[in-house]
Order: structure tokens, then C-alpha cells, then sequence
């Protein structure tokens, strides 16, 4: 099952119909509305007694690579995100319990 919260033009569905069609596909009207709906609605759609959930910025690999795993690391991008994240609400930066901080 796919739940999708992107702009019509980069739906699932259209950029790889082939795959959409073994899909159960739900895409939302609001796009960009974040995890919790996505999750709910596919929660709520669900017809087996378990789920995995994923966002797209996820991925499985066969070795099954740990969130410290250097490569995961770099696939998910986080320090990018992070930027766009804080840049998008108006934030210039974060400062993590520690001391860490992340700048816009």
C-alpha cells in the first residue's frame, strides 16, 4: 500500500505505473500534510493483521543496515533535510540536548 501526500506530478502512481499497479494506492488531496495522516490513513486502509511502515526517504537492504551504518547515513541525507527543515519554518538554527548544533 502506498499513501501519498506529494504533488499531483510526482504521485507514485505516475511516476512508475508499472509498479503502482500491484500497489494499493491512496493519494491525498492536501500534499506535504506530514507523517501522522499518511500513517493514519494507511493504518486505517490496512487489511492484514501486520504493517511495516515506511516514509520514501527510507529504504531495505538485504544486509538489513543499521541507522549508524556510514552508507545509510549518507541515502538518507539527513543534514540536508535538516537545513530545508529549519530554512522552511523560518528558523535559522537547532541546538540538540549536548550542545549540538545545526545551522540553516
Amino acid at each position: 500500500m502506498v499513501v501519498d501526500d506529494g504533488l499531483p506530478e510526482h504521485w507514485f502512481s505516475r511516476k512508475y505505473p508499472e509498479t503502482a499497479k500491484h500497489c494499493k494506492v491512496i493519494d491525498l488531496e492536501q500534499h506535504d500534510v506530514g507523517v501522522g495522516i499518511g500513517r493514519n490513513t494507511a493504518i486505517d486502509a490496512a487489511e492484514t493483521e501486520f504493517i511495516f511502515l515506511l516514509d520514501d526517504d527510507q529504504i531495505v537492504t538485504p544486509v538489513h543496515d543499521h541507522v549508524a551504518a556510514k552508507p545509510y547515513g549518507a541515502l538518507r541525507a539527513r543534514p540536508k533535510f535538516r537545513r530545508l527543515g529549519l530554512r522552511k519554518h523560518g528558523f535559522d538554527s537547532l541546538r540538540y540536548p549536548g550542545g549540538g548544533i545545526v545551522h540553516a
